[in-house]
């Protein structure tokens, strides 16, 4: 996993939007916005998802190998 990558996993967002979470888990319940596949990305912390941006891996963050969760 890149730096960069590492550093997303921390705080998702930009300028004054930034959140704070502790980890990428996956939704198996819902199906991509984008493209139909599951599962689809969340951001949790303290047990609670926080963000849910209703993409899968790859429409996340545009690379084919996050279709695999353990990639986030």
């Amino acid at each position: 996993m890149s730096k960069g990558a590492k550093k997303q996993r921390e705080r998702i967002g930009a300028g004054e939007d930034v959140i704070d979470f502790d980890s990428f888990e996956p939704d198996y319940e819902h199906a991509c916005d984008t493209c139909g596949e599951t599962p689809t990305v969340t951001a949790v912390k303290d047990g609670e998802v926080i963000y849910s941006p209703g993409l899968c891996g790859p429409c996340c963050w545009g690379m084919a190998e996050c279709l695999d969760p353990a990639t986030w």
